[in-house]
């Protein structure tokens, strides 16, 4: 009984001559639907997220120079934990976000940033850090890598939940995750590994997104 009136509406619905008016509001509406659907992601992820940028403070890059959150106001930011003497996955890491890099306009330079935090802050200084981005042929002009004081960087890693324990032999096992942390300051996004196609569309739609807000 359902099913024959719900095909009579359809028959019915498919004789009308529906004007373009109409049809451009049912196509805004939707789209409405779709933006407000991610903004509600992105409050969601909000509410859930762990991780702290304020501790974004004391740091220092590989020019030796002092680092702090509000150097990056106004952008968007994709952040991962590494360290130089990695035997792999962190250059694999590397590779894959400069992959990206070099996908950026010139505008995007000045808007979309990448931060590598070292988990091995003791070994990791600023000439280090310096030596592993030329080594990988990394732009520095919008992507900074830094290194502290152990406390410091310890509360930063432990403040978005990432795992980092040192073997006896001194072998360093880390989270490879990255995030994604909006103009705001807060993380939209996690990612258990690197799309560099995904990671890309996010970072340009999460800032394009602030900046309707």
């Amino acid at each position: 009984m359902h099913t024959l009136y719900v095909k009579r509406n359809l028959k019915s619905l498919a004789n009308r001559n529906f004007k373009p008016s109409f049809i451009y509001t049912v196509l805004l509406g939707f789209a409405c639907l779709l933006f407000s659907g991610v903004l509600h992601a992105h409050d969601a992820e909000h509410k859930t997220a762990a991780a702290d940028t304020n501790k974004l403070t004391h740091l220092v890059d590989q020019k030796g120079n002092r680092f702090n959150r509000h150097q990056l106001k106004g952008k968007t930011v994709l952040l991962n934990f590494i360290y130089t003497n990695c035997p792999g996955p962190c250059p694999i890491q590397t590779s894959q976000l400069l992959a990206l890099q070099k996908q950026l306009t010139p505008e995007e330079y000045k808007k979309l940033h990448i931060l590598s935090v070292s988990v091995d802050p003791a070994t990791d200084t600023p000439v280090r850090l310096g030596n592993y981005a030329k080594a990988h042929g990394v732009s520095l002009d919008n992507w900074t890598f830094v290194t502290g004081p152990n406390e410091m960087v310890s509360n930063f890693i432990t403040s978005f939940g990432a795992d980092v324990t040192i073997s006896k032999d001194n072998t360093i096992t880390h989270s490879l995750y990255m995030y994604l942390i909006g103009k705001d300051g807060d993380v939209w996004q996690s990612y258990p590994k690197a799309n560099t196609k995904r990671l890309l569309i996010d970072m340009r739609n999460a800032h394009r997104i602030a900046s309707n807000t």
